[in-house]
């Protein structure tokens, strides 16, 4: 599982195109700030959606490899988001904690988006890997 974590990592920050790679950061700093958060529940819910995410995409990836399906990953953002709009008028009080919500909704709201097109595109058939890092590798790493 972490094998593939790993792989789906290197594909992103060394294959992709430096524009991807950087929004890739900020989408992976964006949600790994919910650290700085765990006393409260917005925290505790981004940590478990993030974990939940990539145990969906180790699964995915180590048996289709590097598909659009992979953003299925996030599908538990169609619940999270919402409820974190509706907990922003709890965190009016606490400006560190309602700023990263603020950039969160943002951020996941345009991944969701960018993940929508690519699983819908993976649907209706567009599922050759984008990545291989090996040849002839589903996974992209062999077996």
């Amino acid at each position: 599982m972490l094998r593939s974590l790993f792989e789906i990592a290197g594909v992103v920050l060394l294959r992709f195109p430096w524009h991807l790679r950087v929004w890739a950061m900020l989408v992976v700093v964006t949600n790994l700030a919910a650290i700085a958060f765990l006393g409260v529940i917005e925290g505790q819910v981004v940590i478990l959606a993030i974990l939940v995410a990539l145990l969906i995409m180790a699964v995915i990836y180590k048996r289709l490899g590097f598909v659009r399906l992979l953003g299925l990953g996030h599908i538990t953002w169609f619940a999270m988001l919402p409820w974190l709009f509706f907990r922003l008028p709890s965190a009016e009080s606490m400006p560190w904690l309602y700023g990263w919500l603020v950039t969160l909704l943002v951020v996941n709201s345009i991944c969701l988006v960018v993940d929508s097109v690519d699983v819908t595109r993976f649907a209706l058939g567009d599922r050759k890997p984008h990545y291989r890092l090996r040849p002839n590798s589903k996974s992209g790493m062999g077996t």
